[in-house]
């Protein structure tokens, strides 16, 4: 019997060094090009940040660090590139259980597609990069196609090769001063007469989709008591998206139901100029985001009560990341002045 236990003993724990090997190895081989931008969010310290951004590519114009600069909000940007709406719901739960933040504000801009996962290559930005653990797996379960959920439940399975391809990324992490963003270049020119903005009170309802889930993040911030913002960012399109507007007007009526703000920027002038603000139709440029931090800084400055946490001791590491970020944005800006002229 003894010598059973003792077997069985060693038994748990080969398989306990096994499966720590295992999930380190295949955490190194994961593709990291955007995992540094939500690694650092788990390893702030916890309930520090007090506001989180959440949706896709389009919401990563807001700039964390302004709002610190400016009021002393601690807010980190979650958004992930090409994050489906879904997504953006299993971000939303992943951040209330490591921050649980005063204030959420969710970016609806992929709210009007009919899929859950919109393209596997998108997906993997946002589910590889979460802590593995009940939410992810039911994230996967939920979201990701039958066919192709072995590969998010087990990242080797799709990156074992990239051997070959390890570079200093892979070796060291990256510490994220930006707090979950990035500066955005270039600057494509529009003009008005280009695009078709349709007037609010032109509405079409929303999809299963985008209502399932939308009312399951109105759901879960009023079970935590959290104050949930709904933001449009700005869009520069033309008639092709005239029902995608509709849409997104179409928030405003549930948001309003709900007793949640919504800031639909396609109605709400935040200073953008689309002659210079935009990198393409869909995205701000770094210029066009300051200008968005500002204004749903100053909203949440006036509209909560957020902490200044400046100068606080135990936030030392948000002073000192302000400091580089300070720095990066200078000599960007200065790039950009070069590059593109002054406004």
């Amino acid at each position: 019997m003894k010598s059973t236990g003792k077997q069985m003993l060693k038994a748990v724990i080969f398989l306990g060094i096994f499966l720590g090997l295992f999930i380190c190895v295949q955490d190194f081989l994961r593709l990291k090009d955007n995992g540094y931008k939500t690694e650092s969010f788990y390893e702030l310290e916890r309930d520090t940040c007090d506001v989180v951004f959440l949706g896709s590519s389009t919401m990563l114009a807001v700039q964390p660090m302004e709002l610190y600069g400016k009021y002393g909000i601690t807010s980190y940007n979650l958004a992930q590139h090409g994050q489906s709406f879904a997504l953006t719901y299993y971000s939303l739960v992943d951040a209330i259980k490591y921050q649980h933040p005063k204030v959420v504000v969710v970016d609806v801009h992929t709210i009007y597609r009919t899929d859950k996962d919109f393209k596997n290559e998108y997906a993997h930005y946002t589910l590889d990069n979460m802590p593995f653990g009940i939410n992810r797996i039911q994230a996967v379960f939920d979201v990701i196609k039958k066919e192709e959920r072995m590969e998010f439940l087990l990242p080797i399975v799709r990156y074992h090769t990239r051997w070959k391809e390890l570079a200093a990324l892979d070796f060291k992490g990256v510490h994220d001063f930006w707090r979950g963003t990035y500066f955005r270049g270039g600057m494509e020119k529009f003009s008005a007469e280009n695009i078709t903005i349709v007037p609010e009170n032109e509405t079409a309802e929303l999809g299963e989709i985008g209502r399932e889930y939308l009312k399951k993040i109105i759901q879960l911030c009023k079970d935590e008591n959290i104050s949930l913002v709904l933001t449009n960012m700005p869009l520069c399109v033309e008639k092709t998206w005239t029902n995608v507007q509709r849409q997104y007007n179409h928030v405003k009526k549930i948001a309003e139901e709900n007793g949640i703000v919504y800031i639909n920027y396609m109605h709400v002038d935040a200073g953008i100029d689309i002659a210079r603000d935009f990198s393409d139709y869909e995205h701000l440029n770094t210029q066009g985001g300051l200008k968005i931090s500002n204004h749903i800084g100053d909203y949440l400055h006036a509209a909560y009560d957020l902490t200044d946490h400046r100068g606080e001791p135990d936030y030392a590491i948000w002073a000192s990341d302000y400091e580089m970020y300070k720095k990066q944005k200078e000599k960007f800006l200065a790039d950009f002045s070069k590059r593109y002229g002054t406004q």
